[in-house]
C-alpha cells in the first residue's frame, strides 16, 4: 500500500509540475517525439531522460507490478493453434467483413483484439472483440466519470464523453480489458476487477528491443502497436492486422496562424474529431512527422515480420506482408 502511494503522489507531483510553463517547454525539448536535428546533446538527453522516468517511476511503485502482472503471465502462449485479429481505428478497419470475423470468433479458430474506441463503432454492432486495450491517459479510470478529459495542458482531447466508453465495455462482459499495470489500484475494486489483464507500459525506448507486454517496451508507440505486442504475446498461428495505418500525420494542416489542426483520420466512432495538436509539437509540423517516422522505424525493427499480415492495405506500416484478398475482408472492396 505504501509503494503504490508514493506512486500516486509521483503522478500528482508530475501533472502539478507539468502545468509551470517551463517545465513544459523542457518537456517537449527532450520529449521522443520532439526532432532533435543534428544535436547529440539533445539525443543524449532524451535517453536520460526516458532511463531517469523508468527507475523513478519503478522506485514509486515497488512490488505492485508483479501482482498485477500474474493474470498476463496466464495468457502467454493461449492462443496457440488459432489466429489473433488485431483491430486498429484506421480507415482501413472499414474494409473488414465484420460476419466473417464474427464467424470465427464462434467456432474458436479466430481471436479480436481491438483498441481505444472500437466499441463505439459500427463494426462492434457485429464483434464483440475478446481483448481490448486501452493505454492513453483519456482512458484512465480517474477520467471515467467525467464528460472530458482531465484539464492537463498535456492532453488535447476535448471532443469525447470518455465516461460513455467505460459504460459500453461494462455491457460487454465477453470483453477482458488490457491496461498499464498503473492502473491495477483503480480496478481492483470495481466490478470490472475481474475481467481486466494488465501489462507493463513502461518505457525503455533506446535501451530496449523489447516487446513482451510482461516487461517495459523498448519502442514508443500507439496503443495499436501495444495491441500488436499483446497479440504476439498469444502465440497465435497468425497475427493479422487491420486499422493500424498511422497515416493520423497526413491529416494535419497548418492554418492562418500556423496552428497544427489534425482533422479525423478513423472509421466512424473511432475519432477524437478535429484538434489543436500545437502544443505536441514545439517544433511544428516537423515533430509530427519524425514522431510518425520514429514510430514506424520501430515496428520494422523490433516486430517480427513473418508473424504478422497487414491486411490494411492503405496502411502506412511497411513492417509487415500484406494481402489484397482475404476471407475476412469483404468481398470485392478495394481501399482508396
Amino acid at each position: 500500500m505504501a509503494s503504490s502511494s508514493a506512486f500516486e503522489r509521483f503522478e500528482s507531483l508530475k501533472r502539478r509540475v507539468m502545468r509551470n510553463t517551463r517545465v513544459r517547454a523542457l518537456e517537449r525539448l527532450t520529449s521522443p517525439d520532439t526532432h532533435p536535428g543534428l544535436r547529440p546533446d539533445l539525443l543524449l538527453l532524451k535517453l536520460l531522460r526516458i532511463l531517469v522516468a523508468y527507475f523513478a517511476r519503478r522506485t514509486t511503485q515497488g512490488w505492485s507490478a508483479r501482482r498485477a502482472l500474474e493474470s498476463l503471465r496466464k495468457l502467454e502462449g493461449s492462443a496457440f493453434g488459432v489466429d489473433v485479429l488485431v483491430i486498429g481505428g484506421g480507415p482501413s478497419a472499414g474494409n473488414l467483413d465484420a460476419r466473417e470475423v464474427a464467424r470465427r470468433q464462434s467456432e474458436g479458430t479466430l481471436i479480436v483484439v481491438a483498441t481505444n474506441y472500437f466499441l463505439s463503432t459500427e463494426l462492434a454492432t457485429v464483434i464483440s472483440p475478446d481483448y481490448l486495450v486501452w493505454s492513453d491517459e483519456v482512458f484512465h479510470p480517474r477520467n471515467r466519470h467525467k464528460e472530458t478529459a482531465w484539464a492537463d495542458p498535456e492532453f488535447f482531447h476535448k471532443s469525447r464523453d470518455y465516461g460513455e466508453a467505460w459504460e459500453l465495455l461494462q455491457g460487454r462482459p465477453e470483453t477482458t480489458l488490457v491496461s498499464p499495470f498503473t492502473w491495477f489500484k483503480d480496478l481492483e475494486n470495481t466490478e470490472l476487477r475481474n475481467r481486466v489483464v494488465y501489462f507493463n507500459d513502461e518505457s525503455l525506448e533506446g535501451w530496449s528491443r523489447n516487446i513482451s507486454p510482461l516487461k517495459a517496451r523498448g519502442y514508443h508507440g500507439s496503443t495499436g502497436v501495444k495491441a500488436v505486442a499483446f497479440a504476439l504475446f498469444l502465440q497465435p498461428n497468425c497475427c493479422f492486422i487491420i486499422g493500424l495505418d498511422l497515416s493520423n500525420f497526413t491529416r494535419v494542416s497548418v492554418d492562418l496562424d500556423n496552428r497544427l489542426i489534425r482533422e479525423p483520420q478513423h472509421i466512424a466512432g473511432a475519432d477524437s474529431g478535429t484538434q489543436d495538436i500545437s502544443s505536441y509539437a514545439t517544433s511544428g509540423i516537423a515533430d509530427v512527422i519524425y514522431a510518425a517516422a520514429s514510430e514506424l522505424l520501430v515496428i520494422k525493427r523490433l516486430f517480427p515480420a513473418e508473424r504478422v499480415v497487414n491486411l490494411g492495405l492503405s496502411s502506412l506500416v511497411d513492417a509487415f506482408p500484406r494481402c489484397a484478398s482475404h476471407e475476412l475482408l469483404k468481398k470485392g472492396s478495394t481501399e482508396k
